[in-house]
């Protein structure tokens, strides 16, 4: 009984044979149909391409992604076309005046200290060299020195205050002095180069306001120097190198600030050398009384 319950034995399987030499399919199964020339899985070239195994769409998806520059970025155009320069009362406006290397602002500080040629490049020869006006020294050098006038003239009181007797007559730092160095100096910065241009409307001469104002805040350097020698409580060392320092910027002025003669306007030139010298003299003399002769 047992036997009758055991499964038939299992009839051996048949092995397929072997491949022929050169054929990657089993003969019992029909090779690929070759697909048309143009067709999708062709490939890039229906003349070269006899890769079996490439997968539908190849082709497409390859020139596609050779072509991808071609495709259009709907939001780039109208950012380009956004851009436009800025206004006069925009800050982008003046970030170019701003743009100056350490070599021009040395080379123009030591031509307004040794005023014989222009403080602005007006023929470059060499690349390092800017022939643009700046505003950086218009509004750093002015701020440097209303900020100097206001500690040399309280530190020279706190000097001369020392050397008295009675220590109850000691000076106090004041602040009145800063509020009145920047009360003078920041109006006439802007006031004295707008006179100038407003005056070159009346000459066939046409030079932008920057380049005034760039030759004014250069003109300030020796000022600025004299300035700081003036915390020395002496008073022959105060008035020796405000005047130094003045007849420097005096100078400066009177060369730069009408640098083109036309034959027309010669007499105006002239006439405005004259007058933006004698004003800057006035401001020297100003500065000299009211902040160390009192």
């Amino acid at each position: 009984p047992l036997a009758r319950l055991s499964p038939p034995p299992l009839p051996p399987l048949a092995r397929p044979p072997p491949p022929t030499r050169g054929s990657v399919f089993p003969p019992t199964s029909p090779p690929p149909t070759p697909m048309p020339a143009g067709s999708a899985g062709a490939g890039p070239s229906s003349a070269g391409s006899s890769n079996p195994f490439a997968p539908a769409g190849a082709a497409d998806a390859f020139r596609a992604a050779a072509t991808w520059t071609d495709v259009e970025m709907p939001g780039w155009e109208a950012q380009n076309e956004d851009k436009r320069p800025p206004a006069f009362y925009e800050a982008g406006y003046y970030a170019g005046y701003f743009d100056i290397t350490t070599g021009d602002f040395v080379r123009r500080v030591l031509r307004a200290f040794i005023p014989y040629r222009s403080i602005i490049d007006e023929d470059v020869s060499n690349d390092d060299q800017n022939a643009e006006p700046d505003l950086y020294s218009t509004f750093w050098m002015t701020t440097t020195l209303v900020l100097l006038l206001s500690m040399s003239s309280n530190l020279a009181a706190f000097f001369k205050s020392l050397a008295t007797p009675d220590p109850s007559s000691a000076t106090l730092v004041s602040l009145d002095n800063l509020a009145l160095a920047a009360a003078i100096l920041y109006p006439y910065v802007l006031l004295a180069p707008l006179s100038l241009f407003v005056l070159r409307l009346c000459t066939p001469v046409r030079v932008a306001l920057a380049d005034s104002l760039c030759v004014y805040g250069y003109a300030l350097a020796p000022v600025v120097v004299a300035v700081a020698v003036c915390a020395v409580p002496v008073r022959l060392v105060q008035l020796s190198a405000m005047a130094v320092g003045c007849g420097l910027s005096v100078v400066a002025v009177m060369v730069n600030v009408w640098r083109t003669q036309e034959a027309d306007s010669k007499g105006v030139a002239y006439l405005a050398k004259i007058v933006s010298g004698a004003l800057h003299g006035v401001l020297g003399a100003a500065l000299t009384f009211l902040f160390f002769l009192r």
